[in-house]
């Protein structure tokens, strides 16, 4: 009776969350690549206006340490710090993995910072794939604006960027003296507090909800099969999961379905990139 209840609870998960069974799981081990002397756990907010379905507020952490940074979701942060104290990864019970994918919810994508060799990687896992593609850190050029505001106490200052084709407001407090941010946002006298990109076909916001001190490990998934793209095509792929034209079943498989241009996105999904 007990595997009965075991093997319906999987299936009921699969059928409501299988972006995060098939993407939190397909990994073996985590390697420590540094330790955070600072995070932030940041807001992030997707609004798609081609889509058809809902695109929850998700959590994401931003570990900083002398030599790399890490943005990850928070639901990767903490399954990839179950899995480094296990002596067998692959020994977890999926249930444990699912629960704690539901509890901390968010997109299970990452991007690396290497901070000495200014080298970029960004990482996404949708089902059966693990796509990423490295370029180096690209520098983005900013207007400093007039108007100032508080945010957790920090005195931040506006900014406003054309980057990649789309229009930026970004925020940064010179309060935290680290010169980094979210996804590919640095380069400002300070740490990127808030930041907001729009366009016609909707927006990507993020703002910090939490700032500390930390002593704690930046963990890497190792993925030995991921699939090494350029940027634009990283970016087509993702798109193109997100229009249903790529099925789930491997990015090595051929099986992609046409679909007309003006058809919703089947997943929220917003191009940060136009360029």
């Amino acid at each position: 009776m007990k595997t009965n209840h075991y093997l319906f609870f999987l299936i009921l998960i699969s059928l409501i969350f299988p972006y995060q069974i098939f993407a939190q799981r397909n990994f073996k081990e985590t390697k420590k690549i540094d330790e955070a002397i600072f995070e932030a756990i940041y807001v992030v907010e997707i609004v798609d206006k081609k889509t058809i379905s809902e695109q929850p507020q998700q959590r994401y952490i931003l570990q900083v340490g002398k030599n790399y940074s890490i943005f990850k979701s928070y639901g990767s942060y903490k399954l990839d710090s179950m899995v480094s104290k296990m002596k067998d990864p692959e020994s977890m019970a999926p249930e444990a993995a699912f629960a704690l994918s539901l509890k901390h919810y968010g997109k299970p994508n990452f991007s690396v910072k290497n901070l000495k060799t200014k080298k970029y990687q960004e990482y996404d896992y949708l089902p059966l794939d693990h796509i990423y593609y490295e370029e180096q850190i690209p520098e983005i050029k900013y207007n400093l604006e007039e108007q100032t505001k508080e945010h957790l106490g920090l005195k931040c200052f506006k900014t406003t960027a054309n980057f990649r084709g789309r229009e930026w407001v970004i925020w940064y407090t010179p309060d935290i003296p680290i010169s980094n941010g979210p996804w590919k946002l640095e380069g400002f006298p300070g740490m990127v507090v808030s930041a907001t990109a729009k366009g016609d076909d909707g927006h990507y916001s993020v703002w910090i909800r939490e700032i500390r001190k930390a002593k704690s490990p930046i963990l890497l998934p190792v993925f030995p099969d991921a699939n090494k793209m350029t940027r634009e095509k990283y970016n087509q792929y993702q798109e193109d999961f997100a229009l249903g034209k790529k099925v789930p079943f491997g990015i090595s498989s051929d099986n992609v379905r046409p679909r007309p241009a003006d058809k919703p996105h089947e997943v929220p999904y917003f191009q940060i990139e136009l360029e």
